[in-house]
């Protein structure tokens, strides 16, 4: 982009209308992002570079899916169609079922668009130009959602393009990309098409004639989000093989040691692979490639994670809540960090399983599980019990489990006897329209429910966050080492955090605020003590301006201004936890990053402050 002779990187923004181009310095790596706006609500979906206007500059073109039409531009492609030596270029237009071409004029302006119908409710998505047939015409290759398949207009001199032809796939129900190359060695350009929930290419080999054979279908083994592909000689064998970009979109993470050699190992959530991800620690901060194990096929929707030893072999297994498998799934580790393929357990037709803890509820030294289900409400008419906690609530030496009814605006509570049986579920209300999950969304409130021991909560009492706070997640702390918990809580509208110390008579303070940034929206927090001053600190992930904030405690129930730390680009951040990962005795952050299908790892040099170790 810069003459250089170094190549760079131009990524476009789906979800806040810009666009990025990363330099490159020649070494692998490359200088932070210049940003250029799209447009508002442009929401674009495709970029290509090309020079445009002959003055021997690359420019950049993208397709906008949300500006002021209805025909949904979703991918655009960039080639000499008519021969004149002008770069021109060729548009998905997935709302009206058809492609379009605009003839450049070499100065950087188009001629009108000449729109060629795909078929009627094809839904194309994406576009390719080559010379499929060898007669020095670039032809167009089509994705067409609708009808599985891949269509192919052949361009002619000075003549529209033809009635385009279809080569579909039956096992691909979800086609999104492609591209061309020579897969075979037979100077016939061939096709390679992904399949985005589907998790399979198909590739067509092509005849003499310009024509295709059917499709062989390659499983991914990835059962989702197939979004891009990518050819090249990555081994250098002579062979052309292939790349796909995948879509994970982690939600959930913990952190324990898998396989007994005493480095924390993490297992995260990928809701959109359908799977969880394993990450064996080195102890010094870094961690092996994920291993994936899959927790159903297309929609199992992973969501609740427990770690615990189930079958008393001294190791961690593994258990998750499978949302749309309606099931229960355990993986058993084998003793090398490596695990069992998945047993599931049945929780009901549509039950929709969200929330997971473990605990011995029946005091036999066995773990079992207590788990709630959305939508079959054994907690109640429309409960909608979303999560779920273990521990002895009336100190009967029994434990108990308490689920949050969000649709119900309350707290279930079941008591525990101790042999496995549990009394009949206990209603407290948080109040109408509170949709409590782990704090109170809807009303901009912290609501406490005291108990004593004979299994009675007492009345709530809320405690305002302030009209659209939208409370997000809390923690429960002593952060002014008075001896008293006090509570903190994340904020995703007013994007801050609030602080509320307690008095240790039951009652707490007015709540303390302190800013997160204008529109960061904040979400998951976690505790600890960073800077090694006995003090407790609290970080939280801010979803929106892609960053983690730390806010150093001082222990006198005020804390140092927020300091930010960048996670990946649109990450999204979204589940934390704090530990030492490589054991030089200071706590460090590892950070899911939902839309960036990655997570950070920040290593804390023990005084509050922290460098982003790598990401993985």
């Amino acid at each position: 982009m810069n003459h250089d002779n170094r190549l760079d990187i131009v990524v476009v923004n789906y979800g806040t209308d810009n666009l990025l181009v990363f330099f490159g310095k020649g070494d692998g790596t490359f200088s932070q992002s210049n940003s250029y706006p799209t447009g508002p609500n442009s929401t674009p979906f495709g970029v290509l570079i090309a020079d445009f206007n002959d003055d021997n500059y690359l420019d950049i073109a993208t397709a906008n899916t949300c500006e002021e039409s209805d025909s949904t531009p979703t991918s655009a492609a960039v080639g000499d169609i008519n021969n004149d030596t002008r770069p021109d270029l060729i548009i998905a237009h997935y709302s009206i079922d058809s492609i379009g071409v605009f003839l450049g004029n070499g100065d950087g302006t188009f001629a009108s668009e000449t729109v060629y119908s795909a078929g009627y409710n094809s839904r194309p998505t994406f576009v390719a130009l080559a010379d499929l047939n060898g007669d020095d015409r670039l032809d167009v290759a089509v994705v067409l959602n609708n009808y599985f398949s891949v269509g192919i207009f052949f361009g002619y001199y000075n003549s529209p393009f033809t009635v385009p032809a279809f080569y579909s796939s039956s096992s691909m129900l979800t086609p999104f990309a492609l591209t061309a190359a020579y897969f075979d060695n037979n100077s016939r350009l061939d096709l390679v098409a992904t399949a985005y929930d589907d998790g399979i290419l198909a590739v067509y080999l092509q005849f003499e004639n310009g024509t295709f054979q059917s499709s062989t279908i390659y499983d991914t083994g990835n059962n989702t989000g197939l979004y891009s592909v990518a050819v090249g000689d990555f081994n250098n064998d002579s062979r052309i093989d292939i790349i796909v970009g995948s879509k994970s979109q982690p939600t959930a993470l913990v952190v324990g040691d898998l396989n007994n050699d005493t480095r924390l190992d993490i297992v995260v959530i990928n809701y959109s692979a359908v799977a969880i991800g394993v990450f064996l620690g080195n102890g010094d901060g870094t961690f092996s490639s994920q291993t994936e194990y899959y927790t159903g096929y297309y929609y199992s929707c992973p969501w609740g994670l427990a770690l615990t030893d189930f079958n008393n072999d001294v190791l961690l297994d593994i258990a998750v809540c499978n949302q749309c498998g309606y099931n229960l799934g355990i993986f058993i580790v084998k003793g090398d960090g490596k695990f069992s393929d998945q047993t599931t357990y049945p929780t009901g037709l549509n039950s929709l399983p969200t929330g997971i803890d473990v605990g011995d509820f029946n005091n036999d030294h066995h773990m079992d599980i207590a788990l709630v289900n959305y939508e079959k409400c054994s907690t109640g008419s429309l409960s909608g019990s979303y999560w779920v906690f273990v521990g002895d609530f009336n100190k009967d030496g029994n434990l108990d489990f308490v689920a949050a009814l969000s649709l119900s605006g309350g707290i279930g509570v079941c008591f525990g006897d101790g042999n496995g049986s549990f009394s009949n579920i206990a209603l407290f209300r948080t109040g109408t329209a509170t949709y409590p999950c782990c704090c109170l969304g809807d009303i901009g409130g912290v609501v406490t429910l005291w108990g004593d021991q004979n299994r009675i909560f007492l009345v709530p009492i809320t405690y305002s966050t302030g009209l659209n706070a939208s409370s997000q997640a809390l923690a429960i702390s002593d952060f002014n080492k008075d001896q008293h918990l006090d509570v903190a809580a994340t904020y995703s509208k007013s994007s801050s955090v609030g602080l509320f110390f307690g008095y240790g008579n039951g009652s707490l303070s007015n709540e303390v605020t302190y800013s997160t940034a204008v529109n960061s929206q904040s979400r998951s927090i976690a505790v600890g003590d960073l800077n090694n001053d006995t003090i407790l600190d609290i970080v939280v992930t801010n979803s929106n301006t892609n960053n983690i904030g730390v806010l150093l405690g001082l222990g006198n129930e005020t804390f140092k201004n927020l300091t930010t730390y960048p996670t990946d680009t649109l990450a999204d951040p979204v589940s934390i936890a704090i530990v030492d990962l490589n054991k030089d005795n200071n706590l460090d952050v590892a950070v899911t990053n939902n839309r960036a299908n990655s997570i950070n790892i920040f290593q804390g040099n023990g005084d509050g402050h922290f460098r982003l170790a790598f990401h993985i």
